[in-house]
């Protein structure tokens, strides 16, 4: 979720706009009417709050926390709906006004292989930190 309030309250809005009439959420819950009314709460919260009067700020994080609990809320809700026809989980997901979470892939590490020759004695000059007459290091 943006970290800025007005960016944060057009993502909200988004999500609000997204979900409405969606045929993929017949019954959304928390319903969009409660999301709608939170965030109009938070915009005027928001507009109180950037004339720097006392206690604002606080009244608008107040309200921040609701709108967040609720797309939290709403959160679930599209994933169970996803999570119910997983082909399209994706799109259904997307079609909602959210993200869909990055994965990392990871390549494979490759190591590299012991000289055959050598062993693993140490005593072998190819071997890191080994001399002549054997084991450099303090043992």
């Amino acid at each position: 979720m943006p970290a800025k309030v007005a960016d944060f309250i057009a993502y909200a809005t988004g999500v609000a706009h997204a979900m409405t009439n969606n045929p993929a959420f017949p019954a959304p819950v928390p319903a969009l009417s409660a999301l709608s009314a939170a965030v109009s709460d938070l915009q005027a919260a928001e507009h109180l709050a950037l004339t720097r009067a006392k206690g604002t700020a606080a009244a608008r994080n107040d309200k921040r926390a609701v709108v967040v609990s609720l797309l939290r809320q709403l959160g679930g809700y599209v994933q169970a709906i996803a999570d119910a026809t997983p082909e399209n989980g994706a799109t259904i997901i997307q079609s909602a006004g959210i993200a869909l979470r990055k994965v990392t892939v990871r390549a494979t590490r490759v190591f590299g292989a012991i000289d055959v020759q050598c062993g693993n004695d140490h005593s072998c000059p190819n071997w890191p930190g080994a001399t002549e007459g054997g084991w450099s290091g303090s043992e």
